[in-house]
C-alpha cells in the first residue's frame, strides 16, 4: 500500500513539474501543446514515478548506498525522459536535444526534490508537535 501511495504522490509532483516547465517552454510554440502532448506528459510522468518508486534508495540504506542509488535514479530518469522525448518528437535526435532534455530533468528533479522536502518537513514538524504535546503534557497530568 505504501508503494502505491508513494507512486501516486510522486506522479502528481512530477506531472506538475513537467506541466509547469511546459508552460514556460510552449509559449514559443503554442501549436505544439495539444491534448496528445498533455497525455504524453502524463505518460512520461507515470514512467518517472514508476522508476522513482522502484529504484529510489530506502531511507534506511547506508550513505554510500543512498549516493549510488540517487545517481542511478537520476540517470534512469534522464534515460526515460530522453527516450520519451525522442518517441514523442519533443526533441531532435542529436546530442543537443539529449542535453536539453537532461537540463529539463535537472530542473524538474530540483523542483520535485524541493516540494518533497517541504512536504516531508511539514509532516515531521507535525509529528514532533504531536509527540511533544503527548509526552510533555503526560507528566503534568500525573502530578
Amino acid at each position: 500500500m505504501k508503494k502505491i501511495r508513494d507512486f501516486i504522490e510522486c506522479f502528481v509532483i512530477v506531472a506538475t513539474g513537467i506541466l509547469i516547465l511546459a508552460a514556460f517552454i510552449y509559449p514559443a510554440q503554442p501549436e505544439a501543446l495539444t491534448p496528445l502532448t498533455l497525455r504524453q506528459i502524463l505518460l512520461s510522468a507515470a514512467l518517472c514515478a514508476l522508476a522513482t518508486t522502484a529504484f529510489f534508495p530506502d531511507e534506511n540504506a547506508t550513505k554510500n548506498r543512498i549516493r549510488v542509488g540517487v545517481a542511478l535514479h537520476f540517470l534512469s530518469l534522464c534515460a526515460i525522459m530522453i527516450l520519451c522525448a525522442r518517441w514523442f518528437g519533443w526533441i531532435d535526435r542529436s546530442f543537443r536535444g539529449a542535453a536539453t532534455m537532461v537540463l529539463y530533468v535537472v530542473i524538474i528533479y530540483s523542483f520535485t526534490t524541493g516540494i518533497t522536502y517541504i512536504i516531508e518537513k511539514r509532516q515531521a514538524n507535525e509529528l514532533n508537535d504531536q509527540l511533544q504535546k503527548k509526552y510533555h503534557s503526560a507528566p503534568e497530568e500525573e502530578k
